[in-house]
Parts: structure tokens; sequence; C-alpha cells
């Protein structure tokens, strides 16, 4: 009975393993179409004036900006090679800064530094992480 008990509880776990690990591959292999990309350019674009603009944001307006943030969580762990994604990210963290999301904007601002360290949106980021009160631990990280 004991040995029936363990088999079933190993064939289990390999199972959820198998499959659980298929699921988490093709999460992590989430890309967006150039429409895509380019809708969510606009709709970024959209937020960023709106915040700068200091207008109020309506239901639907919040409900873009969860959307848009949803999908640049989803696309983050992917392979980002264009500067289009480090402006988007950086401008979607100064809109959540702005709109008092902060941990989400501190963490937009970490992927920003750290995914693209020798752009002009990196140095913005180093500011604006400052500015939002984190504090680093030795100089080289905060002028690399």
């Amino acid at each position: 009975m004991k040995r029936l008990l363990y088999l079933l509880f190993a064939t289990v776990i390999a199972f959820q393993t198998v499959f659980l690990a298929e699921q988490v591959e093709a999460a992590k292999k989430v890309s967006l179409t150039e429409e895509q990309v380019k809708q969510l350019q606009d709709d970024v674009n959209f937020l960023t004036r709106k915040t700068y603009a200091s207008s109020l944001f309506d239901a639907k307006d919040v409900q873009k900006l969860l959307e848009v943030r949803d999908t640049l969580n989803s696309v983050a762990d992917g392979n980002m090679k264009d500067l289009t994604y480090a402006k988007m990210f950086s401008d979607m963290a100064y809109v959540l800064s702005k709109r008092d999301y902060k941990q989400d904007a501190i963490q937009y601002y970490m992927l920003v530094k750290d995914k693209f360290p020798n752009t002009i949106y990196a140095k913005k980021a180093l500011i604006e992480l400052e500015n939002l009160g984190v504090k680093f631990e030795d100089e080289a990280e905060v002028t690399e």
C-alpha cells in the first residue's frame, strides 16, 4: 500500500513537472507582432501625453493603463533588443510613478537600467529611481 502511494505521488509530480514546464516555456516566449507593438506604442504614447498634461484619467484610461501594464509585464522576460521597448518601458514607468503605482514604476525603471544600460533611457531611469527613493549600495552601480 505504501509503495502504491509513493508510485502515485511520483507519477503526479512527474506529470505536473512535464506539463507545467511546457506552459512556463510558452509563457516566456510571448512575443508581439509588429501590429501589436505599434498598438502598444500608441497606447503608451497616449497615456504619457495625458500624464504630462496632468489630465484626469477616466475609467477607460485606467483600464488601458492596466492592460498596457499587463502586456509589458508579459513581454519583459523576452528578448528585447529594440530601443522601442526601452522607450515604452521608460515612458510607462513615468506614467505609473505619477499615477501612484510606485512599485511597478520602480520595476520598469530597473528593467530599463538592466536591459538597456548604454542608452539615455538608462540614465533617466537612474535619476527617476533616486527620485523614487531607491538607494544603491555602491557608486559603481550608479555610474554604470
